[in-house]
């Protein structure tokens, strides 16, 4: 199964190179990294395209804010699995998405998510803050109560629906 990873950027330069490493050092092979651009003014969109493959996406042209750039991803995206990696952020380890994918074998489940963990600044190795997602609950989210969608991984179909 083929997981996108859609990541909205403008103007990242200082934090876009290891968003896309992170995605790019994943154990798990078949990923597709899919990233809309504002129309940066810097040199976002040149960092990024040394980075991808043949599969990726890289799409630079205004937009109306950061949810307009995740809705173009997903019409651009081609994975089953898709998630969601900010320009400042990085996945915990190499693993992630191997680790993930293993729940996705089950043909029923459609959400996979964990906690985040907020690094201080440039040191990534140094957590700050841990946000632990609660259950996936109709009443969790009535209560506002939502899981930390960097680390949320939704099968394709869900947003087809």
């Amino acid at each position: 199964m083929k997981v996108s990873v859609i990541t909205a950027t403008y103007n990242r330069v200082p934090t876009i190179v290891r968003a896309i490493s992170s995605i790019k050092s994943q154990t798990y092979s078949d990923v597709q990294v899919v990233v809309i651009d504002g129309a940066s003014e810097d040199s976002t969109v040149s960092l990024v395209s040394n980075f991808l493959s043949r599969d990726d996406v890289l799409l630079s042209e205004p937009d109306n804010g950061i949810y307009d750039a995740l809705n173009k991803g997903l019409d651009l995206a081609s994975g089953e699995i898709i998630a969601f990696l900010h320009s400042d952020d990085r996945y915990f380890d190499d693993d992630v998405i191997s680790t993930v994918m293993k729940y996705f074998e089950d043909d029923s489940v459609d959400v996979v998510y964990g906690n985040v963990c907020f690094f201080s600044g440039e040191n990534v190795e140094k957590v700050v803050r841990t946000y632990h997602s609660d259950v996936l609950s109709l009443k969790n989210l009535a209560w506002g109560k939502m899981p930390a969608h960097p680390a949320m991984f939704i099968r394709n179909r869900v947003y087809e629906k």
